[in-house]
């Protein structure tokens, strides 16, 4: 389960968890790299881990994959989730959004 921590007005911890839907399974045989892109420039490149899913952002803890250099980017910002050998988005509800090229990611939905 992936948690994010959020302090209330009365300084207690709350608990959200984006859970990756049940027919998320972990790519086999197969070495995942991510390539970021600006424009036509690839500026890094980093290999994944197997996993269930792959959640993108800025929290440490929340995120398996950390975002630490772009505040466009939220806590818990977008999932990657592999099914066979298929990969699918989702934009966790990203306060800027998530595109793939320039088409928006619905929330919350593959």
């Amino acid at each position: 389960v992936t948690t994010t921590s959020l302090s209330s007005a009365l300084g207690r911890n709350l608990t959200m968890a984006w859970q990756p839907p049940p027919w998320a399974t972990p790519p086999a045989n197969v070495q995942l790299v991510l390539e970021e892109t600006r424009g036509d420039q690839v500026v890094r490149v980093r290999s994944l881990q197997k996993a269930r899913c792959f959640i993108f952002g800025r929290q440490p803890g929340v995120a398996n994959v950390l975002v630490t250099d772009d505040e466009a980017v939220s806590r818990q910002h977008a999932a990657l989730v592999p099914c066979n050998d298929k990969m699918y988005v989702y934009d966790l509800k990203s306060a800027r959004g998530t595109f793939l090229g320039r088409t928006r990611v619905e929330p919350n939905k593959p």
